[in-house]
């Protein structure tokens, strides 16, 4: 939905998604580390005091190619939930559904932010 970003501290809001009778509302705190037009890695990092439920760690890699720049990117996301641990192979579902929605809503908005839609 938004990021709010205090110098190298981004607070990311994602949009909620239901799993198993609950609404989920990742909403985490990333430290982010640029490399000018080279890399950003991001990890973890909740205000000092706070709790969050949610967060990741990744990077974003960019290499010149012919005709334009490649863009990879790796993340891992963990959201810590009250549910019993049986209901694993579900949530893990749902996430995996709720990540490739990010994904592809993530390519499109760069997409169009760079004129290319």
């Amino acid at each position: 939905r938004r990021i709010q970003t205090d110098g190298d501290l981004w607070r990311w809001e994602l949009t909620r998604f239901p799993v198993l009778g609950m609404v989920v509302d990742p909403t985490f705190t990333e430290r982010m580390r640029f490399r000018e037009g080279e890399r950003i890695d991001y990890e973890h990092q909740p205000p000092e005091g706070t709790t969050e439920r949610a967060g990741a760690k990744g990077w974003y890699e960019l290499t010149d190619v012919d005709g334009g720049t490649h863009l990879s990117i790796a993340l891992t996301l963990h959201v810590d939930l009250p549910l019993p641990r049986m209901s694993g192979p579900a949530v893990q579902g749902v996430m995996k559904g709720a990540m490739e929605a990010t994904g592809n809503r993530f390519a499109a908005n760069l997409e169009r932010h760079l004129g290319i839609r």
